[in-house]
Order: structure tokens, then sequence, then C-alpha cells
């Protein structure tokens, strides 16, 4: 009988997996799909783009630039660096270990900073000529960007799940969520990345982040 109950509680989480990987899939079709389309945008409309991205970028450096936001910002983009994310995954996944939630923590970086590498390689923009921190590697899309969006976002997720306290979920949430948007102008202000880098890593960074969702509620659904 015992066996009997363990094959039964088995076989929903089997189905699980096959629904979670079946919309993994589909929403990994989608991001090279739009991937695939801004390279076409890039394609026929690259002077209008490279027109704004110039334009923000010398209001930047004409009007915003002194020593206190160079500090701040930073600082600020310290948080979106890799090493920075591995630091916090490895803390969350101590803390979140038991609830199976750091898998999906763990492998939500390691996706999304690999599509961001090799998206990178294939459009091979390159950075913005003048800079005030040093940069290597290609400009688009933001890696900074694109992994936190994602990153954070699924870190957000599990908090509402984890945390009890509705207050502190709605601080954390506003705390989290504004340092994502300066991350982005922080990459701006910094002058490494352009614009349309920083635009194009929101919207890469979302779909990695819908898809680990939307994987991991049907991962969990029976937990409900």
């Amino acid at each position: 009988m015992e066996k009997e109950s363990l094959k039964d509680k088995k076989r929903p989480m089997k189905k699980n997996v096959k629904r979670m990987i079946l919309k993994g899939t589909i929403w990994f079709a989608v991001l090279l799909l739009v991937f695939g389309l801004m390279l076409v945008i890039w394609h026929f409309f690259k002077d209008n783009i490279l027109t704004v991205d110039y334009k923000l970028k010398d209001y930047i450096t004409n009007y915003m630039i002194n020593d206190n936001n160079t500090k701040f910002m930073k600082i600020i983009s310290l948080f979106g660096s890799k090493y920075t994310l591995i630091v916090i995954m490895v803390i969350g996944c101590i803390f979140m270990y038991k609830r199976r939630y750091s898998i999906f923590l763990a492998l939500n970086l390691f996706v999304v900073y690999i599509s961001g590498y090799v998206f990178k390689h294939i459009a091979c923009r390159p950075r913005p000529s003048l800079s005030l921190i040093a940069e290597t590697g290609y400009s688009f899309p933001s890696g900074h960007v694109m992994c936190s969006t994602a990153f954070y976002g699924m870190l957000l997720y599990f908090i509402f799940k984890y945390v009890k306290s509705i207050p502190f979920r709605w601080i954390l949430s506003f705390v989290i969520s504004l340092l994502v948007v300066f991350i982005g102008i922080s990459r701006l202000y910094l002058g490494v990345h352009h614009l349309s880098d920083v635009i194009g890593g929101f919207i890469l960074g979302g779909i990695v982040l819908i898809m680990f969702i939307s994987m991991a509620k049907e991962y969990f659904k029976e937990d409900k």
C-alpha cells in the first residue's frame, strides 16, 4: 500500500514537470523570436535608433554628470554585475533550499546570463565610444539590465510566496523594483550602453522572467 501511495504522489509531479518543460520551451521560443525581431528592427531603423541614443547620451554628458552622481551610479551598477548576482543567488538558495525554489533561482540566473552572452555575440554591437568606467564585450543587449530584470524579478516572485508579512513584501517589492530601474539608468549614465541596449535588456530579461515564473507555477501547482 505504501508503494502505491508513493507512486500516486509521483504521478502528478511527473505531469507537472512535463507541462513545465513545455511552457519553458514555448517561452524560450518567444525569447528567440523577439530577439530576432529586434535584429530586424535594428537593420531597417538603425539610423533612427542611433539618433535617439546619441541625443540621450549627449544630454546625460552635458547636464547630469558630476562626482556625486558618478559615485552613486557606480554603486548601483555593481548590483547588476554577475558577481553580485551570484552572491545573492547563493544566499537565496541557502534560505530557500527546503522549498525547492533554489533550483529555479539558480537556473534563472544561468539561463539569462548565457542567453545574454549569446545574444551579444550575435548582434555584435560595439559599446559607446566614451564611458566613465571600463567595460569589455559587446553592447546589445545590456547584460546588467537583462540579468537584473530576470533574476531580481524571480527573487520577488519567491519573496511573495515565502515571506508572510504583507507590509514587508511590499517594501521589498518597491526597493527591488526601484533597484532594477536604477541599474538600467546607471548603465546609461556611466556611458557603457545606449538607450536601445537598456530597453532591449528590459524586454528580453522580462521574457526570461515570465518563462521561469510560468515554469515555477506549473511545477509547484500541487503544493497549493
